[in-house]
């Protein structure tokens, strides 16, 4: 689970266009490693937040979404 932080006047647009973000970050998890931890069960939080981040861009734009926080990680 995630928060991004956007400029007030983005924020319709980009509620409306979340599943271009999540398909953007699809196509990069399947290429980045984002376990951590001995047994590749922990996820590693910064790498998925600069994999977010990145996908924003190409989905919405540059300069859009401010901010990544990550509030909640699961290992499937």
């Amino acid at each position: 689970e995630e928060q991004l932080e956007v400029p007030t006047e983005d924020a319709a647009r980009v509620t409306a266009e979340l599943p271009y973000l999540q398909h953007a970050i699809n196509m990069r998890t399947y290429r980045i490693p984002l376990a951590a931890g001995r047994d590749g069960a922990l996820p590693n939080i910064d790498v998925f937040r600069r994999v977010t981040l990145d996908a924003a861009t190409e989905a919405f734009g540059r300069g859009v979404v401010r901010r990544v926080a990550v509030t909640q990680a699961v290992p499937a």
